[in-house]
């Protein structure tokens, strides 16, 4: 399902980490010369590079274009930033300074995350659920929910009509090979706010599970069928079973924490630190 915000969202990542590698490590060209999907003078973007900065071969064509006019603008503002000099003046030397301490320091915690190994039993999984939870309430009303999105609505009329008459797992096996099925959610959970469009929204808050939405088409072209498996007032506590996954991703995110704030209290203790007001 394609959010607008968070589609926005992404495009901003991309933009950020294409401008900290240029700040980083100046322009960079592919080896390969002829292979590439867009240039800049001498500098190449080859189609490797274009993947990696998607991080997905799936994502679709609008959203590829403008990571490429992206990529472009940045090489344009870099390269004209060198004409000018940009590079050897002091203050773009005092930035690029403080940023190589950041970034340094931002891709030790991120290395040392990545590496933490947790060792843990699903009882205490369990456990952290009951002694937090509160912490798991409703917000606002939610609902869990199938969600298939089509770029074509013959295809989502065709896949409403299958899940009426057999099933959600049916209906995503017939379409299994389906190129305008864009995106599949099973039985995620979604407040009111996050279910996009609003219109699928209003539809779905009137629903009673197990009922299912009629086609949801936006300004987009994109085309959304939801069937309501749950829905949940603000400020339910939902069962342990429905959120398992989510309590044990806070699970996990805690105690990696509590090892991080571990090992900067080990950094402290084994460095000679004074502070003079």
């Amino acid at each position: 399902m394609m959010n607008w915000k968070k589609h926005l969202s992404r495009i901003k990542i991309v933009l950020t980490t294409l401008l900290t590698a240029a700040l980083i490590a100046g322009c960079q060209e592919s080896s390969d010369k002829t292979d590439y999907v867009a240039r800049v003078n001498d500098s190449y973007l080859s189609g490797n590079d274009l993947l990696e900065i998607l991080d997905s071969a799936n994502v679709d064509d609008n959203f590829k274009a403008e990571v490429i006019r992206n990529w472009i603008l940045k090489e344009l503002l870099y390269q004209e930033a060198i004409s000018e000099g940009i590079l050897n003046k002091r203050d773009f030397k005092n930035i690029l300074e403080k940023s190589k301490k950041e970034l340094a320091g931002s891709i030790l915690l991120k290395n040392f995350s990545s590496n933490v190994t947790l060792d843990y039993q699903p009882r205490e999984v369990e456990e952290y659920y009951t002694l937090n939870k509160r912490e798991f309430n409703f917000r606002s009303n939610s609902f869990k929910l199938n969600i298939a999105t089509f770029s074509n609505q013959n295809n989502a009329v065709q896949f409403r009509f299958l899940l009426l008459s057999s099933g959600w797992d049916e209906a995503l096996s017939q379409h299994s090979d389906d190129a305008t099925l864009l995106s599949v959610s099973d039985g995620i959970i979604l407040s009111e706010q996050d279910i996009y469009p609003q219109k699928l929204a209003r539809i779905v808050n009137g629903l009673r599970p197990p009922e299912i939405s009629i086609v949801i088409s936006d300004d987009a072209g994109y085309h959304t069928v939801a069937q309501v498996l749950n829905n949940f007032k603000k400020g339910t506590i939902p069962p342990f079973d429905i959120i398992k996954e989510s309590v044990e991703e806070r699970f996990i995110a805690d105690k990696k924490k509590q090892l991080l704030d571990n090992y900067i209290d080990e950094l402290y203790s084994k460095s000679d630190i004074e502070i003079k007001y």
